[in-house]
C-alpha cells in the first residue's frame, strides 16, 4: 500500500473512525511525507500503538490535533488494560490540542514512550489519570523507563499543557546513557500522588516556568520536581511550587554538572508545608551533586510538623568542595514547632561544598537559623564558617500570604 502524505480526518465521516484504524495505516504504509490527523470534536474510547514507523523524519513529521483547536473538543480515553498511547521506535510525533484520558483503575499512562522513541512533543493537551495511591512508576501520565544504553527517547518536549491527576505527571528512568535535547515547560501540574516531575539520567535537561499544587491525597513523600543524576548545564528556572501537601519542592541528586557546566536551580518560587504527615519537609533539597548554581529563589516552608531536617535548604552526601553557589535566595522557615532552620547540613563536610554564598535572607524565628551537624548557627556564626557570606541577612520577609 501506498505511504501515507497529507492531511487526514478521525471521528465520524472522516477518513478513518478512529485513532486505532489510522494508527494501523501509519504502522504498515509508513509516511513519505508530512501527516497531520485532523480529529474531529467528539470523545473517543480507543486507544493505539506505534511502532517502528518507516519514513520518519524532522520534515515528514506527524501530528495528531483536534481540528477546532480546543483540547476539550477531542477526549481520546480508555479504561482498559493497557495504555492509552504507546510510541514504540517511533519518531517524530506530535499531539496537539488533546485530551488523553486513562480512565481505568489499573496503573497505567495516558502516554508512553518505549525504545528509542524521539522527537516526541505534547503541545496545548490535557492529560488526566484520575486519583491514585499507587507508588508504581509506570502510573504516570507521560512515562518512560528505558534500561537498553543506546535506547533513550531524547528531544522530549512537552509544553502549555495540564496534568491531573495519576500517581505521577513525568516519569522517565534511562540507562547509563543521558537523554538529550528535552525540555518540560509551561505546564500545569495538579493533584499527583507521587511526583510531578521525576527526571533520570539526562543530559542539560530545561524544566522552566511549570507550576505545581497538590491535594491531601498526596503521598507523604510527594516532590514537585526531581532530577536524578541530570548533568551539564541542566536548569530548574521560574517554577511555581505551592501547596500544603509536599515533602520536597525541588531535589537534584546524583552526578551534577561540570565546570562552566553547572546545574541551574533558580528564580523559582516554593511555598510548602503543612502539618502530619509531611515531616522534615525541604524546600530544595541538594544531595550528593557537585556543580550546582542556587540563584534568587524564594522558599517559604511554612510546615508546623518540622521535626530535624525541616528547612528550606537541605545539603547532603558527598560533593566536590566548592562547587555548590548559593546567592540572592529567600530561605524562609516560619511555620512553628521545635526545629526551625532555614539551612541545614547533614555532616560537617557538607559546610565544604559551598563555594559563594552571598546575599541571602536565612530567616527562622528561632535565635538559630542554620542547622550544622556539629550545632546550629546564627546568622553570625555561619557567615564566621563560611568567610565569603558578610552580606546575607537574617529578617522576616513577611510574603503576603504563604502562597504568595
Amino acid at each position: 500500500p501506498a505511504c501515507l502524505n497529507g492531511t487526514y480526518t478521525i471521528g465520524l465521516g472522516g477518513d478513518y473512525a478512529s485513532f486505532a484504524l489510522a494508527a494501523t495505516d501509519l504502522n504498515i504504509q509508513g509516511v513519505c511525507g508530512p501527516v497531520v490527523f485532523e480529529v474531529l470534536t467528539g470523545v473517543y474510547d480507543d486507544a493505539f500503538t506505534l511502532t517502528d514507523l518507516a519514513g520518519t523524519s524532522a520534515i515528514n513529521s506527524i501530528t495528531f490535533q483536534s481540528q477546532s483547536g480546543n483540547p476539550a473538543d477531542v477526549v481520546l480515553q480508555s479504561a482498559g488494560f493497557s495504555d492509552v498511547i504507546v510510541l514504540h521506535n517511533t519518531d517524530y510525533v506530535t499531539f496537539k490540542d488533546l485530551t488523553i484520558s486513562y480512565a481505568g483503575t489499573g496503573v497505567y499512562s495516558a502516554i508512553e514512550l518505549q525504545d528509542d522513541s524521539d522527537y516526541t512533543t505534547v503541545t496545548n493537551c490535557v492529560l488526566n489519570g484520575g486519583s491514585s495511591t499507587s507508588t508504581t512508576n509506570a502510573h504516570a501520565l507521560i512515562y518512560a523507563n528505558e534500561t537498553i544504553l543506546a535506547n533513550q527517547c531524547d528531544n522530549f518536549t512537552l509544553e502549555n499543557s495540564t496534568l491531573n491527576g495519576a500517581a505521577n505527571g513525568v516519569y522517565f528512568v534511562n540507562s547509563n546513557s543521558n537523554n538529550v535535547g528535552s525540555r518540560i515547560t509551561e505546564n500545569n501540574f495538579t493533584n499527583q500522588f507521587r511526583n510531578g516531575i521525576y527526571l533520570d539520567e539526562f543530559d542539560a535537561v530545561e524544566v522552566l516556568d511549570n507550576t505545581f499544587s497538590n491535594g491531601s491525597n498526596a503521598n507523604s513523600s510527594y516532590t514537585a520536581i526531581t532530577l536524578n543524576d541530570c548533568n551539564n548545564a541542566s536548569q530548574v528556572l521560574r517554577n511555581k511550587i505551592a501547596s500544603t501537601y509536599i515533602k520536597y519542592g525541588v531535589v537534584v541528586d546524583g552526578e551534577g554538572g561540570t565546570t562552566g557546566n553547572e546545574v541551574l536551580v533558580a528564580n523559582n518560587f516554593i511555598a510548602m508545608g503543612g502539618d502530619a504527615p509531611f515531616n522534615q519537609a525541604q524546600g530544595i533539597k541538594i544531595a550528593g551533586c557537585s556543580y550546582v548554581n542556587l540563584y534568587f529563589n524564594n522558599v517559604g516552608n511554612y510546615n508546623t510538623y518540622n521535626t530535624g531536617l525541616t528547612c528550606c535548604l537541605y545539603i547532603s552526601g558527598t560533593i566536590t568542595d566548592g562547587t555548590v553557589n548559593v546567592v540572592n535566595n529567600i530561605l524562609s522557615m516560619t511555620g512553628g514547632g521545635d526545629a526551625q532552620t532555614a539551612v541545614y547540613f547533614f555532616s560537617t563536610n557538607n559546610r565544604a561544598d559551598i563555594g559563594v554564598s552571598n546575599y541571602n535572607n536565612y530567616y527562622a524565628p528561632s535565635p538559630s537559623s542554620i542547622a550544622y551537624s556539629s550545632g546550629d548557627l546564627d546568622l553570625a556564626g555561619y557567615q564566621s564558617l563560611l568567610l565569603n557570606d558578610a552580606n546575607s541577612i537574617n529578617i522576616n520577609p513577611e510574603f503576603t500570604s504563604p502562597t504568595d
